[in-house]
């Protein structure tokens, strides 16, 4: 298991908001959590729902005033299911460390979120079943992965042939 140092859990915070819930710096999500403070893997993974729907942001308008709003729906459900990946993933490896939060990547997680988390948040999903899935989104990524390799591979040697 690896050691989390706070530099690496500032840029797992960071790679889970920018590349895997595909939001930005201005985002409603992100300013809730710096005005609260969190900036870290960690103080995001503790939040319980009760506080993900309680994120508010300062929303400054033309005059300089600012106003406290609620982080939209979309963007407070979507910390919600990163958290619930991090448990379904969390019981089938047996355990969880900060490189598994690099290990995530957008695809993985919406295939996640259309295809495990309503069975789940309807309790239709047996551990054996996650087990299966967790196998097969790994499969995926690892076939994704040898795709990517023999084109790379094979347009190198298209290009040495024709070079």
């Amino acid at each position: 298991m690896t050691t989390t140092t706070r530099s690496r859990g500032v840029e797992a915070f960071e790679h889970v908001i920018i590349n895997v819930l595909k939001l930005n710096k201005s985002s409603q999500l992100w300013k809730a959590l710096e005005d609260d403070g969190f900036d870290t893997i960690s103080d995001i993974a503790t939040l319980t729902d009760s506080e993900i729907n309680a994120l508010k942001y300062g929303d400054v308008d033309t005059n300089g005033n600012i106003t406290m709003k609620t982080v939209m729906k979309k963007q407070r459900k979507l910390l919600t299911h990163l958290l619930s990946w991090r448990d379904w993933t969390s019981r089938q490896l047996k355990e969880f460390d900060v490189d598994d939060w690099f290990r995530l990547i957008s695809d993985d997680f919406n295939n996640f979120r259309e295809n495990q988390l309503p069975d789940i948040v309807r309790g239709g999903l047996s551990i054996s079943n996650t087990s299966s899935s967790l196998r097969r989104v790994k499969f995926n990524h690892l076939r994704n992965l040898s795709l990517r390799a023999m084109l790379i591979f094979r347009n190198s040697t298209d290009m040495c042939q024709n070079g």
